[in-house]
């Protein structure tokens, strides 16, 4: 979002009580606090773009896996450096369906016709994912294929070294 002044931001800041994680380059700032609070402080029309890398609700099949926090499932850096845990990923297919469409909803308020979605997801989560935008009115164009590289190997299995993105217009 190019911010006029701080004053807008503090605007939002007051009234969604957010903060301000980085400044920099030509007027961004990069939020942090909870996305559907904040997305809702933003007037209709505002963004030419989403791209976001939402919890994917990655259930676990044992107790011990479920009861892993977000970093212990999806980081490997060390405690003293992880990041904070967040919270959405133990919802099942349904809820989180209803999840992302309310916040896929909002998402296309604020943006401007012709504005492109960017979202990225693991093969589990991709068709909860298709049915959520559309459900939000945003024209599903495709799936993007993201290479991985390198990940964890699993002995007797093919190496699930891709992610995807789904992505999407306004209009």
């Amino acid at each position: 979002m190019l911010l006029e002044n701080t004053r807008e931001l503090d605007f939002i800041k007051q009234e969604t009580d957010f903060q301000t994680e980085h400044t920099g380059g030509d007027g961004w700032t990069i939020l942090h606090g909870n996305a559907l609070r904040l997305i809702r402080a933003f007037l209709p029309g505002s963004f030419d773009a989403v791209i976001t890398d939402p919890p994917h609700a990655r259930r676990a099949w044992s107790q011990s896996e479920r009861s892993r926090t977000t970093n212990q499932k999806y980081s490997s850096m060390s405690p003293d450096k992880a990041l904070p845990d967040f919270a959405g990923d133990q919802k099942d297919q349904r809820s989180w369906t209803n999840w992302c469409t309310e916040w896929l909803t909002e998402a296309n308020r604020v943006c401007k016709p012709g504005a492109v979605l960017v979202v990225f997801i693991d093969w589990r989560m991709a068709p909860c994912l298709s049915d959520a935008l559309q459900r939000a009115d945003w024209i599903w164009r495709g799936q993007i294929v993201w290479d991985k590289q390198t990940c964890r190997p699993q002995r007797g299995r093919f190496r699930q070294q891709s992610e995807f993105a789904l992505w999407a217009s306004k209009g």
